[in-house]
């Protein structure tokens, strides 16, 4: 159980951002495109385990899981390295944390542009 402690972690954090980060109009687009290349993946992986299912291919699978991980790495640092204005306003790089009453305030100003009514 303690095993699955950090994918649970991870699947909420996941979808808060999901729900965060993409406007009302697009969620069911980047939804469905999500599931889609999860899927495509999925194949993949099917695919090759099919081709390689013999205990010598191990080397070759195993790089191949390193190639792909770091590929995802790859994709993943130049999405943080290029922010879209979203993910600016989302993830400020420059929050000075205050405790004080206004340091607050501005905080939550600064995260929720929108007033609340």
């Amino acid at each position: 159980m303690i095993s699955r402690l950090g994918y649970w972690a991870y699947d909420m954090v996941d979808a808060q951002i999901f729900q965060t980060a993409i406007p009302a109009a697009q969620a069911n687009l980047v939804g469905t495109t999500e599931v889609s290349l999860a899927s495509l993946a999925e194949l993949v992986m099917l695919g090759v385990a099919i081709v390689a299912n013999d205990v010598s291919h191990f080397g070759g699978l195993a790089a191949l899981s390193m190639a792909s991980v770091a590929g995802a790495a790859c994709v993943y640092w130049w999405w943080l390295a290029n922010p879209s204005a979203d993910q600016r306003r989302l993830f400020p790089s420059n929050l000075q944390l205050d405790d004080s009453d206004e340091g607050r305030e501005s905080l939550l100003q600064l995260l929720v542009p929108t007033p609340l009514l």
